[in-house]
């Protein structure tokens, strides 16, 4: 369960006036490049605690590491790369989870790839007053660019910035659905991990999160889409493997299948409480960082793994 602080839930719903409209949920996924302010203000009010809570949730398990966590400590920056930032939730979410993990994190250096300009401009808002609370100074650089056919990422470095060259996370929240639907991409998991990863650090990570509904082109199932293709990149890439799920760590050289995958994560913000939204996501790192996190106690137990353990067939099977 996450619950929001006071200061986000004034910074959405005071500040910036947002409306918490659930049937939001009925609007097409693929409208999110063409909202005017007041569809960004909705999707802030909607939509905002829910990415917040979901990427917080994935780094907090994996933060709680120590070794981890202390490596990161030693950077003299942390480098992070958020594609589809849209109005920030997740990057906030992971912002909040190094602050907890890190507190003496002193610089973080933030690249966010989005193409609506009022979500930009709103996220812009969101990152000034994280800066002002949790302490830590962050150099945001916002690139506005859409992703376009045939090839959305293909010449990916042209369009970022000088700095960082590399990045210790690279995030992405249900964006990529929104290609494969609009047929920007076929795999857009596949190609995106296959650009992405080329910009990490050897001890980076990169996470693709998604929505667990038939959004896909022709109605396909988001978590088979996004493991399969996941699958399909970790299957003709040895550098990397899955970090999390542990259970894709552990079962992803005999499993390879198209499997549905799904998190609960609740969250408490202004007015809504104990609010459910259920997501898939995969992060994938270095080979070498990923057998390292597989033996940690912390991770294997963090509720997240236990969560994914009712929906992991080849567990159950064994089990």
């Amino acid at each position: 369960m996450v619950t929001l602080s006071e200061w986000v839930n004034a910074l959405v719903f005071d500040h910036y006036d947002a409306t918490h409209n659930p049937a939001g949920r009925k609007r097409t996924f693929d409208s999110n490049l063409d909202s005017d302010r007041a569809g960004v203000l909705t999707y802030l009010g909607t939509y905002f605690p829910r990415s917040l809570a979901e990427t917080f949730v994935i780094f907090d398990s994996l933060l709680s590491d120590k070794s981890l966590a202390s490596s990161l400590a030693c950077e003299p920056s942390i480098n992070i790369c958020s594609v589809g930032t849209g109005t920030g939730g997740d990057l906030l979410g992971l912002i909040l989870a190094i602050s907890k993990w890190i507190p003496n994190a002193m610089q973080l250096n933030i690249v966010s790839i989005e193409g609506n300009a009022e979500a930009h401009k709103v996220m812009r808002g969101v990152i000034g007053e994280a800066q002002t609370r949790v302490g830590i100074n962050i150099d945001l650089n916002s690139v506005n660019h859409v992703f376009e056919a045939p090839k959305p990422f293909d010449r990916i470095r042209d369009i970022l910035p000088q700095y960082p060259q590399s990045f210790d996370f690279v995030i992405n929240s249900k964006m990529l659905n929104e290609l494969d639907k609009a047929h920007v991409s076929e795999q857009p998991y596949r190609e995106f991990c296959s650009a992405f990863t080329a910009t990490l650090k050897p001890t980076g990570m990169l996470m693709v999160l998604d929505v667990t509904s038939p959004n896909g082109a022709g109605g396909r199932w988001t978590p088979a889409l996004l493991n399969g293709q996941v699958n399909e990149f970790l299957a003709g890439n040895a550098r990397y493997k899955t970090v999390l799920p542990l259970l894709c760590n552990r079962f992803e050289g005999e499993c390879g299948r198209s499997c549905y995958t799904q998190n609960a994560i609740y969250v408490n913000y202004r007015s809504v409480a104990n609010e459910c939204s259920k997501i898939c996501y995969r992060v994938i790192g270095s080979a070498e960082l990923a057998e390292k996190l597989s033996g940690s106690v912390a991770l294997w137990n963090c509720p997240i793994t236990e969560d994914n353990r009712t929906h992991c067939q080849e567990f159950n099977e064994i089990d």
